[in-house]
C-alpha cells in the first residue's frame, strides 16, 4: 500500500474510532460509504491477525520446545509471513505429507537454515530450493523467527545455526548457486 494510502487509511479508522459517522468520513475523504467499510472491516481483520499472531507467539515461547508439533497454519500465522511466502510453505509442507499437517520449530528451522557440518564455509538454506519461496521468502522466514523471540532451549538452537565467525555468510541456494550477504545474527546476541 502506498505511505499517503495508508495513512489516509489509518485517518479514517481513527476518525471513526471517534465517532465519526461513516458518510461524513466518505465526503471528507472524497470516497464512497462502503469504501470506509471495507477499510474498516480490513482493519479489523489485520487487528485480528496480529493478535493471534501474538497469541501463537507466546504460546511457542511458554513451550520452548524443539521437537513439539505445531499446526502449519498456527505456525505460519505466528510467523506473520507474507501471503506469497506462506501458500508457498503451505503447498510444500502439503507436498511433503506432513503428518496430521503438523510441524516442530526443528523442521521449521530445518527449512529455513540447515544444520552446519563441520569445515563448510557456508550456509545451506533449503527454503530457497522451495518453489516461490526466493530470497525476498527467505527474509521474511529469518524476520519471522527472529520476531517470535523464542525461549531460552530453542533460541539457543536457532543461534547455533548462525555462529559463524565471518562476517557475512556464503550462502548455498539451489542448483549450486551461492552468494554472500551480510550476517544479521551476531554471536553477541547468544543467550548465556
Amino acid at each position: 500500500m502506498q505511505p499517503n494510502l495508508s495513512q489516509r487509511n489509518h485517518d479514517i479508522v481513527q476518525l471513526c474510532h471517534a465517532d465519526a459517522s461513516i458518510e461524513v468520513v466518505a465526503r471528507q475523504f472524497r470516497i464512497t460509504g462502503n469504501r470506509v467499510r471495507q477499510i474498516l472491516s480490513r482493519h479489523a481483520r489485520d487487528r485480528q491477525a496480529a493478535q493471534r499472531a501474538d497469541r501463537l507467539a507466546e504460546a511457542l515461547r511458554a513451550a520452548d520446545d524443539l521437537d513439539r508439533t505445531w499446526p502449519v497454519e498456527d505456525l505460519l500465522d505466528a510467523l506473520a509471513l507474507p501471503t506469497p511466502t506462506r501458500r508457498a510453505l503451505e503447498f510444500h509442507w502439503a507436498g511433503k505429507a506432513v503428518p496430521a499437517n503438523r510441524v516442530s520449530l526443528r523442521e521449521l528451522m530445518n527449512l529455513v537454515v540447515a544444520p552446519t557440518s563441520e569445515g563448510r564455509e557456508y550456509l545451506v538454506i533449503p527454503a530457497l530450493e522451495v518453489r516461490r519461496v526466493g530470497g525476498c521468502g527467505f527474509r521474511a522466514l529469518l524476520n519471522g523467527i527472529q520476531r517470535l523471540n523464542l525461549g531460552k532451549v530453542c533460541r539457543k538452537e536457532w543461534f547455533e545455526r548462525f555462529d559463524l565467525e565471518a562476517r557475512s555468510w556464503r550462502i548455498r541456494g539451489g542448483e549450486g548457486y551461492y552468494w554472500s550477504m551480510p550476517n544479521p545474527i551476531r554471536r553477541a546476541k547468544l543467550p548465556q
